[in-house]
């Protein structure tokens, strides 16, 4: 379930796809295209992952239970909200 807020890879993707953008750009070239093509559709995901990490933690928050009793008792309520 953790894996939802996990978005690293875009981050190593982005970067490398930058780095073969600026070092000998050539619109001539086929693979240079591709590279900036790919370049948007990572962008584009790396975008939509973030925003449904934000609606999925505003509709469905992970909730641990505290291990101190004191704490326990201070978030009762809040607690049998999410059905802990």
């Amino acid at each position: 379930m953790l894996y939802r807020y996990v978005f690293g890879q875009y981050i190593a993707f982005v970067a490398a796809l930058v780095g073969i953008y600026t070092k000998n750009y050539d619109p001539s070239l086929p693979y240079e295209v591709f590279a900036v093509v790919l370049l948007v559709v990572v962008v584009v995901m790396a975008l939509a992952k973030v925003i449904i990490m934000i609606v999925r933690g505003l509709l469905d928050p992970i909730v641990y239970s505290p291990a101190d009793e004191d704490k326990q008792q201070l978030l009762g309520e809040k607690m049998h909200i999410y059905k802990i």
